[in-house]
């Protein structure tokens, strides 16, 4: 096997017959696929030995793929029974951008089949599987066959490198047994995170198993065909060198790799205490405010809703004030407090909270704890919905749902139905979502409103001015 090394493939074909012959018979003998990594002159660069099942190829740093279309070498490998190329031949194509890929079938006379990558279009396998062949009857010229599937990439690449541009990149996978249109809503909402978070997202997968797996979760053909990456990752740590290397000699040793885990487990847990003492420092703080605002009798009120409903700007909008804001999910993350001032010198505290999403984990409430802390002296709260939304009901459900959850389903509400200066776009739209939309208005009593239109807020304002003074009136 070692002698593999010396031999060459004739430069204008794919592979000799008297190496494909002896790869098959080493591999028979040895019971394991056997791989070749030929590069453009008929060098062999890379003998790997794998399983019965498969191969693993090494980190080819001696073939790096910098600026080109195509790495540079082609793998040819045996297979132990009449198999056709597997997901896995196919993935390691696409994802170390070989030349080709080629599996030769265990047969008499031997057969071949090969796939190469190609510039698919959008939902399409980037790549095309040629049927088995003879290969003796094969005809290949190969630099010609490399000069236009470079040709063909490169072409294509601009439109492709467009995807590359900004932050990270991500799948998004959804598994979910609950029916389709709220997995899809599900997965909308992950989008809405993912461009929050920067993350450009590249492509989504929706799996409804009938039963989770406990061990994988999504079904294991799903995941092997998502995330075969990794079977990258595993050869490629040892490239770290010694920094992450947990081997040491002698009895009780520990390696540098595993004293630089422990460094910043440490590292992560001191950061993780230093956070909850400035926590529990700030936590104090707001209560000496917040005690002074009861003994001084002024009104709270918390407005509450689904993120990026529009809580910062009906806050900014009332007040005058210039929160930040923007069309992203949890935009504010911390508390704003202002003043909004009423005739005869009447005035409300009105502070704005993050807002809410879809099954919040419990885990999640610790970072909420100056929001919960601010909802719990409010004597009213404002829940602020976005009306424009598809979603309007589920919407205002997951709030009360945590409000509930947060023992303050008692607490005085007023609706407020943000956003309807965009409902002749949905009516427009979606017909049945609107009507939706206006019987949820009726049903809740709720005060439709634009909070980027300032004439729209009188009725607001009368009606707080009501709740918080009955019969008083305005001068």
């Amino acid at each position: 096997m070692e002698r593999l090394y010396r031999r060459r493939v004739p430069e204008g074909e794919l592979v000799n017959l008297e190496l494909a012959r002896l790869l098959q018979e080493l591999s028979r003998e040895v019971r394991r696929q056997i791989g070749i990594l030929v590069n453009r002159f008929g060098e062999l660069a890379y003998v790997i030995v794998g399983t019965d099942r498969g191969i693993m190829i090494p980190e080819l740093a001696d073939y790096p793929l910098g600026r080109r279309m195509l790495r540079g070498l082609r793998l040819i490998h045996t297979h132990l029974k009449y198999e056709p190329l597997t997901d896995d031949d196919l993935t390691d194509l696409a994802m170390l951008r070989l030349d080709l890929v080629a599996v030769l079938l265990e047969s008499e006379p031997p057969q071949v089949q090969l796939a190469w990558l190609t510039p698919a279009a959008t939902g399409a396998h980037p790549y095309h599987v040629e049927p088995p062949q003879p290969l003796a009857r094969f005809q290949f010229d190969f630099p010609a066959f490399i000069a236009s599937r470079e040709a063909e990439l490169t072409k294509a690449a601009p439109a492709a490198a467009e995807v590359g541009k900004g932050g990270e990149r991500g799948i998004l996978i959804s598994v979910s047994q609950a029916g389709h249109e709220e997995a899809a809503d599900s997965l909308e909402e992950l989008q809405e995170l993912s461009r929050t978070a920067g993350v450009q997202v590249l492509d989504t997968v929706v799996q409804r198993p009938r039963s989770l797996n406990p061990r994988t979760l999504m079904g294991e053909g799903k995941l092997r065909d998502v995330l075969a990456q990794l079977k990258y990752l595993l050869p490629r740590l040892t490239g770290r060198g010694v920094q992450m290397s947990r081997l040491m000699g002698g009895i009780g040793g520990r390696g540098p790799g595993e004293t630089k885990l422990e460094i910043d487990r440490r590292r992560i847990r001191d950061r993780i205490a230093k956070l909850e003492r400035v926590l529990e420092e700030l936590s104090a703080g707001r209560y000496q405010r917040r005690q002074k605002r009861v003994r001084a009798g002024v009104p709270i009120v918390s407005i509450v809703g689904y993120t990026n409903a529009g809580k910062s700007t009906l806050l900014n909008a009332l007040t005058r004030s210039e929160v930040f804001t923007e069309n992203l999910l949890f935009a504010t993350l911390d508390t704003s407090t202002r003043r909004l001032r009423f005739p005869r010198e009447r005035e409300v505290i009105i502070t704005d909270t993050v807002g809410f999403i879809r099954s919040l984990p419990a885990s999640h409430m610790g970072a909420f704890k100056a929001t919960l802390e601010a909802l719990q002296d409010a004597d009213l709260l404002l829940h602020v919905v976005d009306c424009s939304s598809p979603r309007c009901a589920e919407q205002v459900e997951q709030v009360d749902r945590i409000l509930e959850e947060l023992g303050l389903a008692d607490k005085p509400r007023l609706v407020v139905f943000n956003k309807n200066d965009l409902l002749a776009g949905l009516k427009r739209k979606n017909p049945l979502a609107f009507m939706k939309v206006r019987q949820l208005t009726r049903r809740l009593g709720a005060i439709t409103l634009s909070a980027c239109d300032a004439t729209t807020l009188e009725p607001l304002l009368i009606e707080l001015e009501r709740r918080f003074w009955p019969g008083k009136g305005s001068p």
